[in-house]
């Protein structure tokens, strides 16, 4: 869903304003509790990816293609692995 919702570009300061939407989108079915849990972890997750260095960028956009269904938590966990062998 997210991957979908990225498919126009996005900058890098734009990444925790999607949370919300995509946490309706994604976790709506299951209710509103399920929505904040979602919320909740997945903002810091965007927050932080938009402090990365522009350099970062290419790796974020490859980790949301491959991880962003499962949120923001899991793009950030790609992300991080994939710079930490660079």
């Amino acid at each position: 869903m997210l991957a979908c919702m990225l498919s126009t570009a996005v900058s890098a300061a734009d990444y925790a304003t999607l949370v919300p939407s995509s946490c309706i989108h994604g976790m709506g079915e299951w209710g509103e509790e399920a929505v904040h849990e979602c919320i909740r972890r997945d903002l810091p997750a965007a927050k932080d990816l938009e402090s990365y260095p522009l350099s970062s960028q290419p790796v974020i956009e490859r980790c949301i293609a491959l991880a962003g269904r499962n949120g923001w938590v899991a793009i950030k966990e790609c992300t991080d692995r994939a710079l930490e062998t660079r």
